[in-house]
């Protein structure tokens, strides 16, 4: 007996779900993507994006397939299987670029002996300090989020009030998370989530 064939749907989903994947790659390890022309004329458009086809490898050895379609087809996709949805893919493209044009400057003016170098790499530093500092502000509020929604939880006397509850407590933590950089923002949506009627949580709240 064969293995079931995904349909498109599904292999639409676990396509932008690589994609994902594989542009956090690309942020933290732009100098494994440098020489990529595949993969750089693929950041340049969203319609590249969506177009790109490419085996990419996940945490733990499992391979992930991007899935090549429309640009409406991985829209529509991605708001289903991931945090901020089709948002949150374009701004990791663009960060994806940004982070392969900064290793580019690193390489030709980051030079320790010169001024200009001292500066650039102290500005590198800077940023990337930044960027953390952001993240570790973001995983507080989740962590003190949680702990206020945990203990509403354990309160609720009916099941569905408890049910309604930890939904959106789970939805505002996804929400949360998804503004760190990569790769803590790479928190899969649980798959009783994914068709929830929950309140929609508004990002911003949480933004620093």
């Amino acid at each position: 007996m064969t293995d079931k064939k995904p349909s498109r749907s599904e292999s639409a989903r676990a396509g932008a779900v690589a994609l994902q994947r594989l542009l956090s790659q690309i942020i933290t390890t732009p100098h494994a993507f440098a020489n990529d022309e595949a993969v750089i004329a693929a950041l340049n458009t969203q319609g590249g994006l969506a177009n790109l086809d490419r085996e990419v490898k996940a945490d733990g050895g499992d391979t992930l397939y991007t899935f090549p379609t429309s640009l409406n087809t991985l829209k529509k996709y991605s708001e289903e299987v991931l945090t901020g949805g089709f948002n949150t893919l374009n701004a990791l493209r663009v960060k994806a670029i940004e982070s392969i044009e900064r290793h580019e400057r690193k390489k030709t003016k980051s030079n320790k002996r010169t001024r200009d170098g001292l500066k650039l790499r102290v500005a590198d530093h800077e940023q990337e300090l930044d960027m953390l500092r952001q993240t570790n502000f973001l995983l507080l509020r989740a962590l003190q989020e949680s702990m206020g929604q945990i203990k509403n939880i354990s309160v609720a006397n009916e099941p569905l009030t408890r049910e309604k509850w930890a939904s959106d407590a789970i939805a505002t933590l996804l929400a949360i998370t998804s503004l760190c950089i990569p790769p803590f923002n790479l928190t899969d949506i649980p798959a009783q989530q994914k068709n929830t009627t929950s309140t929609v949580t508004d990002i911003n709240d949480y933004r620093k």
